[in-house]
């Protein structure tokens, strides 16, 4: 009770602290959801500028609180608009604020990583706004131009999945495969993709998934290795054949070891101790493996084969 009425005193501390501020460039008070694309107005121009926050139920003239009569449906209705009319999409913090008797809602957009923003039903080129001050400003061809070349280029691998959070990484599997390197921080796991942040909340990428996922297959049901070994030149004797579905990095190991035991070796001498030699040599195996792992995680269009063909039974 008591941890609740100071979250509650906190809150009345904010939403004060609001409605002495005059609109600004991070500022925008409506009375309520009536102008609908105003509002969608605002969202944008802030995702394409600095973030901001857009507090709905207070009058943007006079400051008073009106306050919302229906909180619950008007954030529904509020979060319905902004995914069913932006593009691309935009995940702002939506909060319910008590208010004495009555409500408001404060939506805070953060800047946009996928800039520019736009309405779906208009295009870019006549619904891209920016914040200047407090308006709300049409994009000239020039600053939309300035708002794509601002974007950093990510690849596949590197995409995020926001329909999930970060607890679908195996964080231990990743740490004790860099043990013997370094020991990993929760920066580094930002800084390998594993994981980004956006709007104060944590996703997995894909590469992410990929490699440390929880239930990698769930969402890449081909992201897995099938191995086979053949007598002869054709695939109508098979000697062998293994499934690997384990994290992609120990599945390097897994690989190997298959080769390994169809694979001719032979033993030389050297000094005082003798050494296996591989028909093919073991760094050669590594890095065409590595090499069509890399692919599978590109294309994923299919599971990874790999054969093996032996002259010998």
């Amino acid at each position: 009770m008591t941890s609740e009425l100071v979250q509650s005193n906190f809150r009345s501390m904010k939403v004060e602290e609001l409605i002495k501020q005059h609109e600004s460039k991070i500022l925008e008070f409506k009375e309520n959801l009536n102008s609908k694309a105003k509002i969608l107005a605002t969202i944008i121009a802030f995702s394409n500028s600095s973030g901001g926050k857009l507090v709905i139920g207070i009058n943007d003239k006079s400051h008073n609180i009106i306050g919302i009569q229906n909180p619950m449906l008007m954030e529904e209705a509020l979060a319905s608009l902004i995914s069913d009319s932006i593009e691309p999409r935009i995940l702002p913090n939506i909060d319910i604020i008590p208010w004495r008797d009555t409500h408001i809602i404060i939506v805070e957009v953060y800047p946009g990583p996928n800039r520019p923003y736009y309405l779906k039903s208009v295009g870019i080129e006549s619904s891209t706004y920016v914040r200047v001050g407090s308006t709300n400003r049409l994009a000239s061809q020039e600053i939309i131009n300035v708002l794509k070349r601002s974007l950093s280029a990510k690849t596949f691998d590197e995409e995020i999945m926001y329909e999930l959070n970060s607890e679908v990484i195996n964080f231990r599997v990743a740490s004790e495969l860099f043990k013997p390197y370094r020991t990993l921080s929760e920066k580094d796991y930002y800084n390998l993709g594993i994981i980004a942040r956006e709007q104060d909340k944590i996703y997995p990428s894909i590469g992410g998934i990929l490699l440390f996922g929880e239930d990698r297959l769930k969402y890449f049901p081909d992201a897995w290795i099938q191995a086979g070994c053949f007598y002869g030149e054709d695939k109508s004797h098979i000697v062998d054949s293994q499934e690997i579905k384990d994290h992609l990095p120990i599945a390097v190991e897994q690989i190997i070891t298959f080769i390994q035991k169809h694979l001719l070796t032979s033993i030389t001498i050297e000094d005082i101790r003798n050494k296996e030699v591989w028909s093919i040599p073991k760094v050669a195996i590594r890095e065409g493996i590595i090499t069509q792992l890399s692919i599978l995680i590109i294309r994923l269009a299919a599971a990874l084969l790999g054969f093996l063909y032996s002259t010998t039974a």
